[in-house]
């Protein structure tokens, strides 16, 4: 699992700081590259965890959660963001895209797959922790599927969190935004970005230079620039 990026670390400590007292929805903002599903993930693992420092990495909760297979863990997204991040426990969302194929249909979140999380929502949690649901991205739910998603945000059972991520706040309905905890996750000063970037194994001031340039100064597309380049 990717590590959270330095800039956002104050906002994941703020948020662990408050486990036993946070809303059932926090809405993730950023643009596209900004780390949003870094941070969902390490947020998630924090939830999941049962020891003492939230998100351990040790114990079985968080070694479920990294291989995509723990059972309180739940994936609301599309197929074009499955297949573009399988490598990540955002493959557990493959258990609600299951039949759905690369058309239009994969390209949004359908009420279907919320009305299935709910069923499995309905049942007891597995483990010791919480129930996390992510939503990969918000943005990508049609009506009918925000509407389904809003009754469970209406009526969340105990310890279950809703973490959605999304590129425009705006077009997130009201009375889900209103339920949810804002949480601003924007692309850091270019000079903190190439400070990021300088510190990364074998990174050399050509890389530098075309990952600033390439990457747009988008965090994501400008680390993975210079990895795959360093490989």
């Amino acid at each position: 699992m990717k590590a959270l990026f330095p800039w956002h670390v104050a906002a994941f400590n703020t948020i662990v700081s408050q486990l036993d007292r946070l809303p059932p929805g926090l809405l993730l903002v950023g643009g596209r590259g900004a780390g949003k599903l870094r941070f969902a993930n390490h947020l998630a693992r924090a939830l999941l965890c049962t020891r003492e420092a939230p998100g351990c990495g040790q114990c079985t909760q968080c070694g479920q959660f990294l291989l995509g297979h723990h059972p309180d863990f739940h994936v609301l997204t599309t197929r074009p963001i499955l297949d573009t991040h399988g490598d990540s426990p955002i493959k557990a969302g493959e258990r609600y895209l299951a039949g759905i194929g690369r058309g239009v249909t994969g390209r949004i979140i359908t009420v279907d797959q919320i009305r299935a999380l709910t069923g499995a929502l309905a049942s007891t949690a597995h483990g010791p922790g919480s129930k996390v649901i992510l939503v990969m991205t918000a943005d990508d739910m049609n009506r009918n599927a925000a509407n389904a998603l809003l009754k469970a945000l209406e009526e969340p059972t105990d310890n279950t969190f809703f973490l959605m991520a999304c590129r425009m706040p705006a077009q997130i309905a009201a009375t889900i935004r209103s339920r949810c905890m804002v949480v601003p996750l924007s692309a850091p000063p270019a000079s903190v970005l190439r400070k990021h970037l300088a510190g990364l194994k074998s990174s050399t001031q050509t890389m530098l230079d075309r990952a600033m340039t390439v990457g747009l100064g988008l965090p994501e597309v400008a680390e993975t620039i210079i990895l795959s380049e360093a490989e």
